[in-house]
């Protein structure tokens, strides 16, 4: 679980056993989510979940931030920035004169921001700051990279392996 809520899960590809560890779903919301997906396609939105049937406002709010759209209108839909929270971006980028997707594009229109002045009750710095990193690089994945084992080609058989 907390893996899946660490790297986000690309709804529209995730089987329904995965879905049941992301925060908010279980086993029924996740089954329910297959089912709208299958029944009306891909979703195009997080907003979109919001139609999946018993998936209430505490589930949206606790699931959605963990669930990634690709190709979705909104690039947020595709990022860890919570639905919550993509007023401030909106803000961020009206500020720059430039649309949301120009500010993950482009680093230098992010070293612009002051983020103190984006800083209210509901949010603080930590928060902004975590905005930045993900508009930086959405949807990155922190794990390290994962080399495989590679084994004997010629091992065919259990009765072929030795004791090192």
């Amino acid at each position: 679980m907390s893996c899946v809520n660490e790297i986000g899960v690309k709804v529209n590809l995730a089987s329904q056993q995965l879905l049941t560890y992301v925060s908010g779903l279980g086993p029924t919301l996740a089954k329910n989510v297959i089912t709208y997906r299958n029944e009306n396609g891909p979703f195009r939105s997080r907003a979109d979940l919001k139609k999946v049937p018993r998936l209430g406002p505490k589930a949206f709010e606790l699931a959605a931030g963990f669930l990634r759209i690709d190709n979705a209108h909104n690039p947020l839909d595709a990022s860890a920035v919570h639905p919550e929270r993509y007023h401030i971006v909106d803000r961020m980028a009206k500020d720059k004169g430039c649309t949301v997707a120009d500010l993950m594009r482009h680093e230098q229109l992010r070293q612009q921001i002051n983020l103190e002045r984006y800083a209210g009750e509901d949010y603080g710095l930590p928060t902004l700051q975590d905005i930045m990193l993900e508009l930086a690089k959405p949807g990155r994945d922190p794990r390290e990279q994962f080399e495989a084992i590679a084994f004997a080609a010629n091992i065919k058989a259990i009765s072929q392996l030795t004791p090192e």
